[in-house]
């Protein structure tokens, strides 16, 4: 894998990382990455987002989705 950029870099690890525990537990990673976006759509209110001078979203500040539903999208939990 290769990124331009270091932060590019973060985010290729932290999605194979994802991906491959995904794997580990049996979990299709496609289904796996649909409810993770929907499951933020429903709380895009709780997000707070960072963002630059233009207002494209750079990254995120913090967030205050409860834990159940974070539990919820663990891999572990959905197989």
């Amino acid at each position: 894998m290769a990124s331009d950029t270091c932060k590019g870099a973060e985010n290729i690890t932290e999605f194979y990382s994802l991906y491959k525990t995904c794997m580990l537990h049996n979990v299709d990673f496609r289904s796996y990455m649909m409810k993770c976006i929907t499951t933020m759509t429903l709380h895009m209110d709780k997000i707070e987002f960072e963002k630059d001078k233009r207002g494209t979203v750079t990254g995120y500040k913090a967030h205050h989705i409860t834990s159940d539903v974070l539990d919820k999208l663990m891999p572990w939990n959905m197989a």
